[in-house]
């Protein structure tokens, strides 16, 4: 029964590591898509800037389309840097997460094989009980 228990407390540890690793992961993937939303939203902004209709004559005379778009460049900049070690962690985080689900799937494997162990144990004496009950008559 040792054994059944340690295999029952491995498998339960690790599917908390599992659960873990998956909002760490839900949570990298949630930033990933916010700010590759905001990226999109300031290129957006960006083209609609660079292509504004004559009627915004008076913003360019006193250059803030240029103050606007240098603004956007140096936001857009910044959010690429982010995005990138968003991806470089992401690209770790899921290898680590492929372990630890490998990790997970192999304990509750144990877990189970030593269950059907124990099982056919039982069967077994239970079996030989009747037979040898049966013999004794």
């Amino acid at each position: 029964m040792g054994l059944l228990m340690d295999l029952d407390q491995l498998k339960t540890l690790s599917e908390l590591k599992y659960q873990h690793s998956l909002r760490s992961v839900s949570y990298l993937l949630a930033r990933e898509d916010k700010l590759r939303a905001e990226i999109a939203r300031l290129r957006t902004l960006t083209r609609e800037t660079q292509t504004q209709p004559p009627e915004q004559e008076r913003m360019r005379m006193i250059g803030g389309d240029v103050i606007w778009l240098q603004w956007l460049g140096k936001t857009l900049r910044k959010l690429n840097m982010e995005l990138a070690q968003i991806l470089a962690q992401k690209e770790s985080l899921i290898a680590l997460h492929r372990r630890t689900h490998g990790r997970k799937m192999a304990a509750e494997r144990l877990a189970g094989q030593e269950v059907e162990k124990q099982l056919q144990s039982k069967q077994k004496k239970l079996l030989d009980q009747i037979i040898d009950h049966s013999l004794m008559k």
